[in-house]
Order: structure tokens, then C-alpha cells, then sequence
């Protein structure tokens, strides 16, 4: 979430400051519960819904790097490997093991990674673990 007001003494968009006399305690708190309805909210009924979700955290590219602060709002970007971790978890879930290994393999393709052998190595070994459980079944 982004507070809607600027604080010269926090210049962080994601952090509400207090003063010590908590003097503005009565804005922050008006602010913070207009993000929450503004952005919050919205947020969690758009991927409210496993299936939905899934769609979003494959393809939905929402990250950016910005002056001082990391701005992650799905946990990396497409086909990173938070973002494998994420859409396996869900595909999962849904009981799609073969979407569920597609996202690793997506991951294991982005050019980032190639050099990152122990990465490749943890998205291997999930991916053994889905074709095993596959095998179970």
C-alpha cells in the first residue's frame, strides 16, 4: 500500500510516520484506512480466487525498482524465482501438477538465471518432487 500524502520526514510511500507527540496520528490513521479500502481491498478480491490468482502471478508484471525502496507487489518479476514458487504453489492447489512444473521450467529459461546454479538446483529439486508425487498417484 501508498500513503496518499507526502511526509517530509519519511519520504517512503509505504510507511505512515507518527510524530512523537502523535500530533498527526488522526491523518496517518484517516490515510492508512483509505489505502486499505483503495488498495488493500481491491487487491485481495482480485486474486481472492485461486484460478484467478494463478493467471495473475504468470503473467501480471507489477514490479519495479524504485529510489530507495524495492516495490514487489507480486514477489518478483515474471518467471522469476519467487514468482515460480508462487504459481507452482498455486497451480498446486488446484491440482494442476503439469502447470505447477511449467512455471519452474519458465523460471529455469529466463536468461537471469542461467548462471545462478543454486536456483537451478532448488527449481530442479521441486520439480523432481512434482513429477514424484505425479508417479505416487
Amino acid at each position: 500500500m501508498r500513503k496518499g500524502f507526502f511526509q517530509l520526514w519519511c519520504w517512503r510511500p509505504d510507511v505512515w510516520y507518527v510524530n512523537r507527540k502523535g500530533t498527526n496520528l488522526e491523518s496517518v490513521i484517516s490515510d492508512t484506512v483509505g489505502a486499505v479500502r483503495k488498495q488493500a481491498l481491491p487487491w485481495l478480491d482480485d486474486l481472492g480466487d485461486i484460478s484467478r490468482a494463478l493467471q495473475v502471478f504468470e503473467s501480471r508484471d507489477e514490479g519495479s525498482m524504485l529510489p530507495g525502496i524495492m516495490h514487489e507487489i507480486l514477489g518478483g518479476g515474471v518467471d522469476s524465482f519467487d514468482r515460480a514458487e508462487i504459481s507452482s504453489a498455486l497451480a498446486l492447489a488446484l491440482g494442476d501438477r503439469e502447470r505447477a512444473r511449467e512455471a519452474w521450467l519458465r523460471m529455469l529459461a529466463n536468461p537471469y538465471y542461467k548462471t545462478l546454479s543454486d536456483l537451478r538446483a532448488l527449481a530442479a529439486e521441486r520439480i523432481a518432487l512434482i513429477q514424484g508425487s505425479e508417479a505416487l498417484r
